[in-house]
């Protein structure tokens, strides 16, 4: 009696990066995102403060949210988080622009979600995409770049709507 079974592919992806390059990678990133984060301190004062404690409330619960959602974290996976931590840093940046050149605070809200939604929103839609592939590297990119952008737009809209004030 033969024996049947199907050979589905290798969801393994194998990349040149070892571990020790891996810690220096995250470790430069980690002094790249405090740098900028300093800087949004010095340039911006007490604003900048609270965006920069925002900006790490949100690295903060995008992690728990890719914990809590299963996400394979890989290094695919590690680079979506960097792109996504880049435009929530632009993000912020364009509000505190705008805050400083003297618009009010719901209009640059207003401003800021119009220009990102149209610019993101292709990205959010290659995510769903990603998302739904068979391959897991692929996949968690997708679940990464998905979820990401939908807490990115909530906690930022909650953030800078309570931290930020209309002087």
């Amino acid at each position: 009696m033969p024996i049947k079974y199907d050979i589905s592919s290798n969801n393994n992806l194998s990349t040149g990066i070892n571990l020790g390059m891996l810690k220096v990678c995250i470790c430069l990133l980690v002094v790249i995102v405090i740098v900028a984060l300093v800087y949004l301190c010095i340039k911006y004062k007490v604003k900048g403060i609270y965006t920069s404690i925002a900006f790490i409330g949100y690295v903060a619960l995008l992690l728990i949210v890719l914990r809590y959602t299963n996400v394979v974290i890989a290094v695919d996976s590690i680079c979506a988080f960097i792109t996504l931590l880049a435009i929530n840093y632009m993000f912020i940046k364009y509000v505190l622009n705008g805050l400083d050149k003297g618009i009010n605070k719901k209009e640059i809200i207003k401003q800021t979600y119009l220009r990102h939604t149209s610019i993101l929103l292709p990205i959010l839609l290659i995510g769903i995409v990603f998302t739904f592939m068979k391959w897991i590297p692929v996949a968690s990119i997708g679940m990464v770049l998905f979820w990401g952008l939908i807490v990115m737009f909530i906690y930022n809209y909650i953030t800078i709507s309570t931290l930020l004030d209309d002087k």
